[in-house]
């Protein structure tokens, strides 16, 4: 297996492990086991440990899902169309994964985990996805500041909405959340 390869196979199984575990739950034995990667190249690519690697795949799973917000609200015609289709996407890993795999952001972040490279790079990712759907809200009519406002409205909704979609196992957290999003962002005047 060569460096590159073994690399991004703990840094995506990091990912999957802390987007159904958190991070408390979530070890370098079993990071080892389920990548397939030998155990000394696990350190030899992160020789800060758990602490390390799970950072770095937060932020490579934080980008990923940056790429697919931005990219969903650039090619949709209205706001809500691009919120929905974030939001059907996640639904649809979400029900793949029998409810078991959220966002590793969030569920990290629920944890508050005494790791300072981790919760930073859930701060980081949170404020990326805000200003990008800040961006976003501003192209559609409204100033800045009301923006950022709407931008964390619309986040706190989503990963309140797939923490209890989640926990109940029923997909209907989140097309409420959605509703009540489209609504709000109605009577801002935006589609």
């Amino acid at each position: 297996m060569s460096k590159s390869t073994s690399r991004e196979k703990f840094l995506q199984t990091t990912a999957r492990l802390l987007r159904e575990r958190g991070y408390a739950a979530t070890g370098m034995n079993e990071i080892v086991a389920e990548s397939g990667a030998p155990k000394g190249s696990l350190y030899f690519h992160f020789p800060g440990g758990k602490e390390e690697v799970a950072s770095l795949a937060l932020t490579a799973a934080a980008d990923d899902t940056c790429s697919a917000i931005r990219s969903a609200l650039s090619n949709s015609p209205t706001v809500v169309d691009g919120l929905q289709n974030v939001f059907l996407m996640v639904l649809a890993d979400l029900e793949k994964s029998n409810y078991r795999s959220g966002c590793p952001v969030g569920t990290v972040a629920s944890e508050s985990p005494e790791a300072p490279k981790v919760i930073d790079a859930v701060e980081h990712a949170f404020q990326q996805w805000q200003s990008v759907i800040q961006e976003r809200v501003i192209r559609a009519g409204l100033r800045a500041k009301r923006a950022d406002e709407i931008a964390e409205f619309i986040l706190v909704q989503f990963e309140g909405a797939l923490v209890l979609a989640k926990a109940r196992r029923d997909s209907k957290p989140l097309l409420s959340a959605l509703r009540e999003i489209k609504r709000h962002l109605e009577q801002e005047g935006i589609q």
